[in-house]
């Protein structure tokens, strides 16, 4: 329900009434925030407000141009009235405008009554659908971070939109050092147990200053985006010595130990153990990220680490690729099933799994090890 608006005739320095909604997940939320700076640029004496799951704030948190976050539980907030009433009953305002990136149920749940004047993105689902069945696009691909910024096309100037693209955010920790154990150990002592703890002071004692360091980032949401685990540690046994380190969810805790296990390589196992904001500190000590097509993709993206992603059911046209200019996309262009879905499926509909399984490794790691070295 977009509306159209003159931005000229806006008072650029009067305090006008924002509130973004995107709930949910990690990569949409970091892919969103250009859209806050673009704003502030164009209107500086904006009130911005962002509506964020609270299983994901932490990546946005301290963010110096939201006055302020809206914290949604799911758990909690289930109920749509208490959905509704979360918003209106702590906050008690109308927005001038409110814009959501999210546009599902819940998201216009949440914004009911509480704007002047709404904009919603448009989620291209015909394209996607005839993406995924025609396996070409239909028509221009868009990056999901232009469409975002061309949501409010009408409250900003092109030239504020262009310049935005890439500003992206996420937040950091500074209270985690990967070379300063007892730092890292102090900070996450409250929420690990004595056992975890020592696995972590383990870990962190192979770590060598002098040498490189590359993060590897083993999950996914989806399996048809998950690299094979056995090619994981093909690689890792590959690649040239260097500080090996282990990231992820708690989802993920079974594929990085068996990476740990099986590598001929001292490995430093982080995942599990780190919240958002602890995992996006410790990408920014790497000098190289190797991971799917995840959200932490889009924080080393955010942060400015090079990147190599490596793409199964995903394809670029979908409009998800790192935002920074130094990334590496490893994917099996030799197949015409890519793409089985929009967001990734839970098994091979082929059952061969070609789209990750005939990637070449030696390609990987010739690329590692040229990144490394330079």
């Amino acid at each position: 329900m977009n509306i159209a608006i003159n931005s000229d005739k806006i008072n650029k320095n009067s305090k006008i009434s924002f509130l973004i909604i995107r709930l949910s997940s990690i990569g949409d939320i970091v892919l969103s925030t250009p859209i806050i700076k673009a704003i502030k640029e164009q209107y500086p004496e904006s009130i911005i407000h962002f509506a964020v799951n609270k299983q994901f704030s932490k990546i946005i948190e301290n963010h110096p141009q939201i006055d302020k976050l809206i914290l949604y539980n799911r758990l909690i907030n289930k109920n749509e009235n208490n959905l509704n009433k979360l918003h209106i009953n702590e906050n008690n305002i109308k927005y001038d405008y409110v814009i959501d990136l999210q546009k599902n149920r819940r998201s216009k749940i949440f914004r009911k009554g509480v704007g002047k004047k709404y904009f919603e993105i448009d989620k291209r689902r015909l394209y996607k659908i005839l993406l995924v069945l025609c396996k070409k696009p239909i028509s221009e691909p868009i990056h999901c971070t232009d469409n975002y910024l061309n949501c409010i096309n009408e409250l900003l100037p092109k030239q504020i939109i262009s310049n935005n693209f890439s500003n992206q955010y996420v937040n950091v920790d500074e209270k985690i050092d990967i070379s300063n154990p007892l730092l890292t150990l102090n900070t996450l002592s409250a929420n690990l147990k004595a056992n975890e703890l020592t696995q972590i002071e383990s870990a962190l004692s192979n770590f060598n200053q002098i040498k490189k360091t590359i993060i590897i980032a083993p999950g996914a949401a989806h399996f048809t985006k998950r690299f094979p685990t056995s090619k994981f540690i093909e690689i890792i046994n590959s690649i040239n010595d260097c500080n090996i380190v282990l990231i992820g969810g708690k989802s993920d805790k079974e594929i990085s130990k068996s990476l740990e296990i099986n590598s001929n390589k001292k490995i430093i196992n982080l995942t599990g153990y780190l919240e958002l904001h602890q995992t996006a500190k410790i990408i920014s000590q790497s000098n190289l990220i190797l991971c799917n097509d995840s959200g932490v993709m889009h924080i080393a993206s955010a942060l400015k680490i090079p990147i190599i992603a490596l793409f199964g059911s995903s394809v670029k046209a979908l409009g998800f690729t790192p935002i920074s200019k130094d990334f590496t996309i490893f994917e099996n262009n030799n197949i015409k099933c890519r793409p089985c879905s929009h967001i990734g499926r839970e098994n091979c509909p082929k059952k061969n799994f070609m789209c990750m399984n005939d990637i070449d490794n030696n390609s990987i790691v010739s690329k590692i090890n040229k990144a490394l070295n330079t």
